[in-house]
């Protein structure tokens, strides 16, 4: 029987219900990841610390935080607390992020001690399988491309313009219950073990849409609310 696997969605920032991030003018970054095949770049910049970050449409704050120029997702001290009980594996650590500012300013005294992390999720040797996912191609890959780490992702490995579903690659080696495919970096990806704790803690702002059904174009769909993706 297959793996069931879901992507944790990431809502636009037009959305008003939860608070979302953007990093401070001052933020530094590392290096790339590195495919260890090909050495072409698998992942952005990396975030460096001190982290920084103003907090936008702050009304409310969620479990996740999503936003852009950082990590790849802030959460609550809740959520870090919950993960390291939880004997999932995939988050390679939590570094400890700063609010410098928060708006609507109303909510700033009560929101600018609240505790959130980076959690930094490893990119890992599972890929998906873009040839039975429906994918339509902004730039077909090249008949060379790496057999890690494409295809997809740009350069010789192609870039794709949509996709109807996703597909894991069932020989992969699942060492991870929350991961980055290692072409299709950009997405986050949970098995069922995860979901599950994820249901069970009904974190705020964590949507998730079963792989069969996560279909991704240039205007991708927004799951509304918790209660219908644990369904």
């Amino acid at each position: 029987m297959l793996q069931e696997f879901y992507r944790l969605e990431q809502p636009r920032f037009s959305q008003n219900e939860y608070a979302f991030y953007e990093v401070s003018d001052s933020s530094k970054y590392g290096d790339f990841l590195k495919c260890p095949s090909c050495s072409c770049p698998i992942s952005m910049r990396r975030w460096l610390a001190p982290r920084k970050v103003h907090l936008k449409q702050a009304k409310r704050i969620g479990d996740l935080i999503f936003g852009a120029g950082g990590g790849d997702l802030l959460v609550s001290d809740t959520f870090k607390k919950n993960y390291e009980k939880s004997g999932l594996k995939g988050i390679k650590e939590f570094n400890p992020v700063e609010i410098i500012s928060v708006r609507p300013k109303a909510f700033s005294d009560s929101l600018r001690n609240i505790k959130l992390f980076e959690a930094v999720i490893l990119i890992r040797f599972i890929r998906v399988l873009f040839d039975q996912m429906g994918t339509t191609w902004e730039r077909e890959p090249s008949i060379d491309y790496c057999d890690l780490c494409g295809p997809g992702g740009g350069g010789k490995n192609g870039l794709y313009a949509s996709y109807r579903n996703i597909v894991i690659d069932p020989n992969s080696n699942f060492d991870s219950d929350i991961f980055h495919p290692i072409n299709l970096s950009g997405t986050i990806i949970l098995s069922k073990k995860a979901f599950d704790f994820f249901s069970k803690h009904l974190f705020k702002n964590a949507f998730l849409t079963p792989c069969s059904n996560a279909s991704s174009s240039f205007y991708p769909r927004i799951r509304e609310n918790m209660k219908s993706n644990y369904s």
